[in-house]
Order: C-alpha cells, then sequence, then structure tokens
C-alpha cells in the first residue's frame, strides 16, 4: 500500500521539474496560440455538497431532501486560446474539464411540507461532472517570463452521468 502514495510522490516532483524547467529556460513569448492540459482537485468540502435539495416529479410540492456529502476527486481537462498580435496582452480561450465528486455513503432525510416523512441509508451515487467554458475572456501580464494571468467567461455544468434513486 505504500507504493501508491510514492508513485504519486514521484509524479508530483516530475510535473513540477518540468514546469520549473519550462518557466526558466523558455524564451520570452510574444503572441500566440496554444492547447494546454490541465488537472487539480475537486474540494467539495470546502462548500456544502448538495444543498438546498428540493424534490420535483412524483413529489408534493414543497418535498426536499437532507444535503448530501460528495467526494473529493480528481479534475483533468483542456483549453484552447489564442493571445492577439496587435494586443498581446488580451486572447480567448475556451476550456472543457471533467470531476467525479461522487455522491458519499450516508443517511438522508426526506421531508415533506409539514416536517420530516423518513430517511434511509444511502448507499452512494456515481457522478460525472462536465463543465464546459465556450468563450473566456484572457488578460495576461506579457512583460515576464512566468506570465499571471486571469480568464473570465461562462461557464456550462451539467452531471454527465444522470442517476435515479428508486426507493
Amino acid at each position: 500500500m505504500k507504493t501508491i502514495p510514492m508513485a504519486r510522490r514521484f509524479v508530483i516532483t516530475i510535473l513540477l521539474t518540468v514546469l520549473v524547467s519550462i518557466v526558466l529556460f523558455a524564451p520570452q513569448a510574444y503572441a500566440e496560440s496554444y492547447v494546454a492540459g490541465q488537472f487539480g482537485v475537486t474540494l467539495p468540502s470546502i462548500g456544502n455538497g448538495l444543498t438546498n435539495n428540493e424534490l420535483t416529479g412524483v413529489f408534493v410540492p414543497g418535498s426536499t431532501i437532507s444535503d448530501q456529502s460528495l467526494k473529493t476527486s480528481g479534475l483533468y481537462g483542456a483549453k484552447l486560446g489564442h493571445y492577439f498580435q496587435a494586443v498581446p496582452w488580451l486572447g480567448l480561450e475556451a476550456e472543457a474539464y471533467s470531476t467525479t465528486p461522487h455522491i458519499k455513503q450516508q443517511s438522508v432525510t426526506f421531508s415533506g411540507p409539514s416536517g420530516p416523512v423518513g430517511s434511509i441509508e444511502l448507499s452512494g451515487v456515481n457522478l460525472r461532472v462536465v463543465t464546459v467554458a465556450p468563450l473566456n475572456l484572457t488578460l495576461r501580464y506579457h512583460k515576464a517570463r512566468l506570465q499571471p494571468y486571469i480568464a473570465v467567461g461562462p461557464g456550462i455544468s451539467s452531471p454527465a452521468y444522470r442517476t435515479l434513486l428508486l426507493l
């Protein structure tokens, strides 16, 4: 079991070495197009998980289900962008990424308009969320090797796999 943490440490060390090398030895960039990969982690424990869950469909209006905790998960995706020759600090970018913040095994309580109705033990639900940001406006400081940037745009997020809870 110690091999998994060692492998992760090795991969992180290699990635950091590559990134530091790129920053230190890459020539100063001008206007350019780029394709990039991205990776990270989703931390639903920072937020509240799934909250304010109103039940619809066959349920009585005003029915709710208790808040549900989500698992921490990896995130991966890709970006495609372009910085303009005339204004090298301004660019456009499109991105898409995916994560799997599965719903943890937990007890959930169902409530109607008049109060709690009952509870069940939820065995957990697999969930994949895909987010697409079709057009981001990107601003960067382009006069140094390390180029901090900020990107702003709409994100379209939807569960890729929907799970039906059957009682």
